[in-house]
């Protein structure tokens, strides 16, 4: 056998002579079996808008469904109810207590809230926490566009707001409630 043919990856009857060619000819199945295998994975990791609530507390959270992964939650809770702003998205140089800012811009609605870092005790990430008024302004930026903006101390990510309509009206409806005089 020739080098060219070595080369070329030739076929002889029953007997394929490696090559770069017949090398090649094997990544589209590679890649194919590859994808196959990650696409439930990488469905199963998409973020979504959803409505969670327990107990006195409803939440409006951004992240993976059923798993502990959020980019941002609306939390209410209490009497007289307030609505907690956490974010995982947060600078590099983020340190407990330390104090920052949290911008949510969708076009041209823009809110501003001071808040902190903080830490969970089994997470190694930190998170932003703003504390507001449970008030319908907290959600109204919410309710138009296509994207939120959040960006906290100049790190910034955006977020889709397809699918948020249900799970922001349930929200409101436990959340800016307001108590039946008795």
């Amino acid at each position: 056998m020739s080098c060219a043919e070595q080369r070329e990856g030739v076929e002889r009857p029953g007997i394929l002579v490696p090559g770069p060619i017949s090398s090649l000819r094997m990544i589209p199945g590679a890649l194919f079996l590859i994808f196959l295998l990650a696409g439930p994975a990488l469905a199963a990791n998409r973020e979504s808008w959803d409505f969670v609530t327990s107990l006195d507390m409803a939440q409006l959270v951004y992240g993976v469904p059923e798993s502990d992964v959020a980019t941002i939650i609306f939390r209410c809770e209490g009497a007289p109810k307030q609505i907690e702003i956490i974010t995982t998205v947060v600078p590099a140089e983020a340190g407990p207590q330390q104090a920052a800012k949290l911008v949510l811009q969708n076009g041209k609605a823009t809110a501003r809230y001071d808040g902190t870092f903080g830490q969970d005790p089994d997470d190694s990430g930190y998170h932003f926490r703003a504390t507001i008024p449970a008030d319908a302004k907290a959600t109204e930026f919410l309710k138009r566009g296509a994207s939120l903006a959040i960006r906290v101390n100049g790190t910034i990510r955006r977020v889709p707001l397809r699918g948020v309509s249900a799970p922001l009206a349930k929200f409101e409806a436990a959340c800016l409630r307001r108590p039946r005089p008795e």
